[in-house]
């Protein structure tokens, strides 16, 4: 990837949270053989179809519902939506248009409001999450033009909310990488942080007020210091030894933390591996090898000692395969179950007892795919665990 153009299937993708063209493959490091093992014949779980565009969700269940970002279209003038489920049947109960194209959802519990990451137009949206109606929206970004003369706004990607300090970050995965920092209450934009290669990955550690950020380069972590928008350390795998794009050996797509163990668990799009670093340490551990392709997200259960990430089950441009998620012991990183789910499985989010995932399942945007149907259509998961 030489420049923020993208066709449309590696657009998707993209926001998708899957790899990007011209990446290569990790090195063999010190590390547990791959383990990823045939998807199981039946599992608890409920799926509902006959969405389109489904990105995003995220839910407050205390209020039994699940929000989910849609963007059925990528024409320039198309509109968005978010819908409202019922965790229990996931069936819509409200539908809300945006003028707009959400991609990202966050939400801040203690003051019922939504955020959606506004991803074409480099913008933030503000929400009533009891009414639905758009309160503010905030411009994060300007046209930019990058070395190739192209002029584009920068877009947003992953949105983290803080409810203790009301702080929002979104992450920015463009070659000029870069996380926006937000306040809450005014809904101002605070600071923007350089960060590096395709920023995408988000996860705030209240511990030590730093939040971490993951991405592709030669840093592949960031710390940063939310208050003074500083970034405080750049860690390094060591893999990667040249500053363009295409000799980046990693791309952390997504970032899950355990807080009581402290570590990250992330997602390398490049390689299929879940990369693990310690908190404490500040070094990299021996990576989850997981022997699918294209991992995307993840979360850490630390009540019941889970670690559950998705997969698409192909490659960028690649025509075959379907997706999954995968299910490890926490503690022993064993792999305890693979569930195959339809075809692209995307983004999770957590039941608050653990006992349950939800997630999104996507149709193939590329035509040339093998299930890809005219008809086809999105869907969203609720699997037992």
């Amino acid at each position: 990837m030489s420049s923020p153009r993208f066709n449309i299937p590696l657009l998707g993708l993209l926001i998708a949270t899957a790899g990007l063209a011209g990446c290569t493959a990790t090195r063999d490091l010190q590390r547990p053989e791959a383990a990823a093992a045939r998807p199981a014949a039946s599992t608890t779980l409920w799926r509902q179809d006959g969405y389109q565009g489904l990105y995003e969700l995220v839910g407050d269940f205390s209020h039994n519902e699940l929000f989910v970002a849609a963007s059925p279209s990528f024409d320039e003038h198309s509109s968005g939506v978010i819908y409202r489920l019922d965790p229990g049947t996931l069936a819509a109960v409200q539908t809300i248009q945006l003028l707009e194209r959400p991609f990202a959802l966050a939400l801040d519990a203690r003051t019922r409001t939504l955020y959606a990451g506004l991803t074409l137009d480099g913008s933030l949206a503000e929400l009533d999450a009891d009414s639905g109606q758009v309160k503010r929206i905030l411009k994060l970004a300007q046209p930019e033009r990058d070395a190739d003369g192209v002029v584009a706004t920068p877009h947003t990607r992953k949105v983290v909310v803080d409810e203790a300090s009301g702080l929002i970050f979104i992450s920015s995965p463009g070659e000029r990488g870069r996380v926006w920092i937000v306040d809450g209450t005014t809904f101002t934009l605070k600071h923007t942080v350089m960060t590096g290669l395709w920023t995408a990955g988000l996860a705030y550690d209240a511990a030590s007020g730093l939040l971490y950020a993951s991405q592709g380069g030669r840093d592949e972590l960031v710390a940063i210091d939310p208050a003074s928008g500083q970034i405080r350390t750049r860690y390094r795998t060591g893999d990667t030894n040249s500053d363009e794009p295409k000799a980046s050996r990693h791309f952390l797509l997504n970032m899950a933390m355990d807080a009581k163990a402290r570590r990250l668990y992330m997602t390398d799009s490049n390689s299929g591996d879940i990369l693990t670093f310690d908190l404490a340490s500040g070094r990299f551990g021996a990576p989850i090898a997981t022997g699918v392709k294209g991992l995307l997200d993840i979360k850490v259960l630390p009540a019941t000692s889970r670690l559950v990430a998705t997969y698409r089950g192909s490659g960028h441009g690649e025509t075959k395969g379907s997706g999954g998620v995968l299910v490890y012991d926490l503690a022993s990183q064993r792999l305890l179950r693979n569930v195959s789910l339809p075809i692209h499985p995307n983004s999770l989010a957590v039941a608050p007892d653990e006992k349950a995932v939800f997630l999104t399942v996507k149709a193939p945007l590329d035509r040339k795919h093998e299930l890809w149907r005219e008809n086809g259509s999105d869907g969203v998961v609720r699997l037992g665990l």
